[in-house]
């Protein structure tokens, strides 16, 4: 997986919230960031489990869904340029969703130190 450091600052410049860093700040995020691999079906992450990273799609797409009384509902399709993994600023230590790869995924991984 080969991706420029300018096609990684192209990538935040189109996600909110980053889209209004300065490019100083957004530099010192990119140091940061860790690019991930997920084939498809793979869980990236299963509901209840820590809230310790947060994501941007690059490429592909991830469903998110939730586990209510054993049944299972689908909430979002998250394609590329949206971010996911929220719990991490809401002040909730384990994830409320689940997270899986719908094709091959490539992520842009930010974990909790960074935040």
């Amino acid at each position: 997986m080969n991706i420029s450091r300018e096609e990684l600052t192209r990538t935040l410049r189109k996600v909110f919230p980053f889209d209004h860093l300065a490019g100083d700040q957004l530099n010192l995020l990119l140091e940061k960031a860790e690019l991930v691999y997920f084939p498809e079906d793979k869980m990236i992450y299963m509901q209840g489990s820590l809230a310790e990273s947060f994501y941007i799609v690059l490429e592909g797409k991830v469903e998110i869904s939730q586990h209510y009384r054993r049944a299972v509902r689908n909430k979002n399709l998250i394609s590329p340029y949206f971010c996911f993994g929220e719990d991490l600023f809401l002040n909730m230590p384990k994830r409320q969703s689940s997270a899986r790869a719908v094709g091959d995924v490539v992520l842009i991984k930010f974990s909790l130190p960074v935040f």
